[in-house]
């Protein structure tokens, strides 16, 4: 068996297993000073959690924190910077959606024509199978959600485009969100048509 000596004169029977206990300890203690000193290590901490999967940079300070349980006061601010910067751009993107919601016209139930831009499309899954959903913001301004048209799709694919940032129009009957009078759900939809084909 191997020994090395240590403090005291003793030997220890295990080294490489005291050295890695060692550093663990030494790690242990550097995050627990790293996060009292750090006000702001919690939101550091989540950043890295949510990004490090996709991002090199989130991946980076992962495995800085995994080995010397702590940040350098650069990386810190660099994070700190990434994660303020995105709390403004969303601070900013709900004012332009109140500024929206503000200028658009209620909701009239009822069979109406739609007509505006394909904001985003969500596919659903239920015993009836998979059936994809579309977004879309009414030349009034209030949205309007439901399933995406066959006509929709067809005329996309002859096309080759995408279904998402397309104008369309149809005919359908509309129903407002019990909680918002701009938001709204379609259904039976018919006569639809890309509106802005090349």
């Amino acid at each position: 068996m191997n020994y090395i000596p240590y403090d005291g004169g003793k030997e220890i029977e295990h080294p490489e297993a005291y050295g890695a206990a060692i550093k663990r300890n030494m790690i242990a203690n550097a995050r627990k000073t790293w996060v009292k000193t750090q006000e702001r290590a919690t939101e550091i901490d989540n950043w890295i959690d949510i990004n490090v999967v996709d991002n090199k940079f989130a991946k980076s300070l992962f495995d800085a924190l995994a080995n010397y349980g702590k940040l350098s006061p650069k990386q810190s601010d660099a994070v700190l910077k990434i994660i303020d910067g995105d709390a403004a751009k969303k601070a900013e993107w709900a004012k332009q959606r109140e500024l929206e919601n503000a200028n658009a016209e209620p909701i009239v139930a009822g069979k109406q024509v739609i007509s505006g831009e394909v904001m985003s499309l969500k596919t659903q899954y239920s015993q009836y199978g998979e059936v994809t959903k579309m977004l879309v913001k009414d030349d009034r301004g209030f949205k309007v959600f439901g399933t995406v048209p066959q006509a929709i799709w067809d005329a996309a694919y002859e096309l080759d485009i995408e279904v998402k940032g397309q104008r369309v129009q149809f005919t359908a009957t509309v129903e407002a969100s019990k909680t918002d009078n701009k938001f709204g759900f379609f259904k039976r939809p018919t006569k639809s048509q890309l509106t802005n084909e090349v």
